[in-house]
């Protein structure tokens, strides 16, 4: 008989260890509003400012923010074009607007858990690499953090901008601090803008995959990043150098995917800008002269360079690009001024440029600067690049409209040249006003 209690009571002692163990566990929850229950904030945080609602429910391209870059002249792929890590185009991926469809609100609790949870709290982040080559299952030779896509001659990379680190098929992991949440009575509050925003580019590749069409991106099926929280009872699946797959839908905190945005690729024979004149002064006037219709004009020089086989044009051809030259608006100022005032045609071009800080004071008002081709013909000005095939209306030019052979180089590219006026003037409608005039325009080459 003492034999017998000696020995069961290590074993009570332990049951009863354990136990303790379990009640005392640690929790997280994700946060859709304001109340009393398990998945709320109390009225006690939400009067110091914050807010709390339904957020991310899914981890496919329904739920992503959308990611566009408008229309992209990738021209043959030829190095001499463009090197192998060229950046064709990149956008900001700021969290909360474009971590989910849905933004989020600055001030938006997404998370509370337990005081003694801080020591697992992990910000996960990832490319799907388990969901294939296109998805960050198949990274390209030549660029450090690129990976493949279904566009011909196009990579993508993702950059974490907190830690600086690329994107990559496995998970990655940045541990959160007293400084990405706050606590109440013993419970941790995590808001939205603790997580990270990243930085999406598009890079041209020598490596050979993909597809030349210009609607490549369309076959994306599945999201290209995820960011999740990863604790101990949530996405705790994500280990760090993991092969990574979608988190749980309900607990993803951001997915991005180029599948519902905008991108046109347009591949052909083109051209590339040679030289041109970076600054063009021209003379004081005086208001009188400008009411009374004169104007002060200066010249200015552009050469290009085209492949064989380029050909200019504006109308879009699928099979056979043309090219296409045009002077872009590149200040918004400028451009949201110039369509207030009427200078913007249906199909989108400006007649003139207006200063950087158009409305501002000690800026000269009711005066533009209009660019003539050579010919004497009048210029619309490009608002955008989105849009190609559009023509003249929309600031589109066939680059042999505007210049001349002017012969080939040892490369054997044949090079174009012409001759611009830029001319300050009095707008339609508009009476001069005293001031500066300071504007810019990016000279822009496309495939149509």
């Amino acid at each position: 008989m003492k034999f017998n209690i000696t020995t069961l009571r290590p074993w009570l002692c332990a049951g009863l260890f354990i136990a303790c163990a379990t009640d005392v566990q640690a929790f997280c929850f994700k946060v859709t509003g304001v109340g009393t229950g398990t998945s709320s904030i109390p009225q006690k945080v939400a009067n110091m400012g914050y807010t709390a609602a339904p957020w991310g429910n899914g981890v496919l391209n329904a739920a992503a923010g959308t990611i566009s870059f408008g229309t992209i002249s990738m021209g043959t792929g030829a190095e001499a074009l463009a090197p192998a890590g060229t950046v064709i185009a990149s956008a900001d991926l700021p969290f909360l607007d474009k971590g989910m469809k849905e933004p989020y609100a600055a001030n938006q609790i997404v998370f509370k858990c337990a005081l003694s949870d801080a020591e697992e709290l992990y910000e996960v982040y990832a490319l799907p690499g388990g969901s294939g080559m296109f998805y960050g299952g198949k990274a390209v030779t030549d660029i450090e953090g690129a990976y493949q896509t279904p566009a011909m001659g196009i990579a993508y990379r993702i950059t974490n901008q907190k830690t600086g680190l690329y994107y990559t098929g496995y998970w990655q992991e940045r541990k959160l601090t007293s400084d990405d949440y706050f606590v109440v009575d013993s419970t941790l509050y995590i808001p939205a803008s603790s997580f990270d925003s990243a930085t999406f580019e598009l890079l041209k590749t020598n490596d050979v995959y993909g597809t030349p069409t210009r609607n490549a991106f369309s076959q994306i099926v599945t999201p290209q990043a995820y960011e999740a929280l990863r604790t101990s009872g949530i996405n705790n699946t994500a280990k760090t150098g993991s092969l990574a797959y979608a988190p749980t839908p309900a607990m993803t905190s951001a997915v991005w995917s180029m599948r519902g945005g905008s991108t046109t690729i347009i591949h052909g024979n083109t051209c590339t800008l040679a030289d041109f004149d970076q600054v063009v002064k021209l003379p004081p006037i005086s208001v009188g002269n400008l009411r009374i219709g004169d104007k002060s004009s200066n010249t200015f020089n552009v050469a290009i360079s085209c492949e064989k086989g380029a050909h200019s044009g504006t109308a879009t051809n699928i099979n056979d690009a043309p090219v296409a030259v045009g002077f872009l608006v590149t200040q918004p100022a400028a451009l949201s001024q110039a369509s207030t005032l009427g200078l913007q045609t249906s199909a989108g071009g400006i007649s003139h440029l207006l200063d950087n800080n158009y409305g501002a004071s000690g800026v000269a008002s009711g005066v533009g600067i209009r660019l003539y081709a050579a010919t004497g013909e009048a210029l619309n000005l490009l608002s955008s690049t989105a849009t190609t095939g559009s023509g003249a209306a929309a600031g589109w030019y066939g680059y042999a409209d505007l210049m001349g052979q002017r012969g080939v180089t040892t490369e054997g590219n044949t090079e174009y040249g012409g001759t611009f006026t830029a001319s300050l003037e009095q707008l339609p409608g508009l009476t001069a006003q005293a001031g500066s005039v300071n504007a810019q325009a990016q000279i822009i080459v496309s495939l149509q």
